[in-house]
């Protein structure tokens, strides 16, 4: 295994668990269904649900997530179907890619789980405390798809901005552009999208323009 420095480290310690396990339930047999996955950069706390059989097309969950360490241009592929990387936006030969996995690609929280985990005071009498509801929340709104992780900080300063704009005006605007996004319930200050470098770093600019 590989694992190469990333501004979302702790979520691709986490994946790099979870293709380890898949991995060793396969050899079984198995199969996982992450149920919850979280860390506070000390700890890292993972449930998962081992399943009687390997469901089809389980194994295109395990694979490689690049990095270029130049331009910040993302990419993941899988191990089963392995090809040539996508070009960066670099100019040739100036880009590196950082290459972390294999890991899992998959999703790594599950939300009928969370929402059963919530329910439980109306059946039981065991109280949730609210910084757990909080988390349980959190954790909903991000199953961990797509894999791309982009930390706004880091990209702010590539454009020289001061501060990046905040999550919720980037996620608006990215949607409003057609793409999925919301904030990583793992890594703090950081936003996971299917949006393409060229379009992020086009977001981040018009939304910070609308701040001055």
């Amino acid at each position: 295994a590989s694992a190469r420095s990333h501004p979302s480290h702790w979520e691709i310690a986490i994946r790099l668990q979870l293709g380890t396990i898949a991995k060793n339930a396969w050899l079984l047999g198995r199969d996982i269904n992450p149920l919850i996955s979280y860390s506070d950069g000390r700890t890292f706390r993972i449930c998962i649900q081992l399943k009687k059989r390997v469901e089809e097309a389980s194994e295109t969950k395990l694979g490689l997530i690049a990095r270029c360490d130049h331009c910040g241009s993302q990419f993941a592929q899988s191990l089963i179907k392995l090809k040539q990387w996508e070009s960066c936006l670099c100019d040739i030969d100036k880009g590196f890619l950082s290459i972390n996995g294999p890991l899992w690609l998959g999703p790594i929280q599950s939300k009928k789980w969370l929402h059963s985990i919530e329910e439980i005071p109306d059946h039981l009498e065991i109280p949730i405390q609210r910084e757990t509801r909080k988390l349980i929340k959190k954790l909903k709104e991000d199953e961990g798809l797509p894999v791309f992780s982009w930390s706004t900080h880091e990209i702010a300063r590539r454009l020289s901005l001061k501060a990046p704009p905040s999550n919720a005006d980037l996620i608006k605007a990215l949607n409003a552009n057609g793409h999925f996004s919301c904030a990583n319930a793992i890594m703090p200050g950081q936003l996971r999208t299917n949006a393409p470098m060229e379009t992020l770093l086009s977001v981040f600019r018009k939304s910070a323009s609308k701040k001055l």
